[in-house]
């Protein structure tokens, strides 16, 4: 007899991410706080998936940017103050005798304590922000965010009280344009 001969072959077939980010914190034993993402959202890359409880660190973070502020402003009256009493002694020194003008103070001398006011500032300036950056790198470890567009497939589930484990994977991301 003819006519068309059909094979069939149920073949069962995975598909596979070819890329994929595994996420986990690198801090341990901090609870989480907030969930920003379900399993299945599109993700685009730096955008927040998980945070963690960060109240304390958020209240430095403002004590030292004020603190920091506060800086600013002495720093701004300091010079002010060193620039007032240059004007000021140049003044002075107009109305100086000769014998007064042998025995007057030079400009530098007069300034040097305004100087070394204006260079202690300056090192609680510096140090303030080193400490602002300690801080607000201490925020970004307590986030977890996207390293590439693509797809939650996996979310750990979180519950009120759970406490993170350092390097515990929380959620996979697949580059759902790619896959095998």
């Amino acid at each position: 007899q003819r006519g068309d001969l059909i094979h069939q072959r149920r073949v069962n077939v995975t598909y596979k991410a070819v890329r994929e980010e595994r996420l986990a914190f690198a801090l341990g034993g901090v609870r989480f706080d907030k969930v920003f993402v379900d399993k299945g959202d599109a993700v685009k890359k730096g955008e927040m998936l998980m945070e963690l409880e960060q109240e304390a660190l958020e209240d430095e973070v403002s004590a030292v940017k004020a603190r920091l502020e506060t800086l600013e402003m002495q720093l701004e009256q300091a010079e002010q103050d060193r620039e007032l009493a240059r004007a000021r002694y140049a003044v002075e020194l107009r109305y100086m005798d000769e014998e007064e003008l042998d025995q007057a103070l030079t400009m530098e001398e007069v300034l040097r304590g305004h100087e070394r006011r204006i260079q202690s500032i300056e090192d609680e300036i510096t140090v303030s922000k080193k400490e602002l950056g300690v801080k607000t790198s201490g925020i970004r470890e307590r986030q977890l965010r996207a390293g590439m567009d693509g797809t939650v497939t996996f979310l750990r589930k979180v519950r009120a009280g759970d406490v993170t484990k350092e390097g515990e994977t929380v959620a996979v991301i697949s580059d759902s344009a790619s896959s095998l």
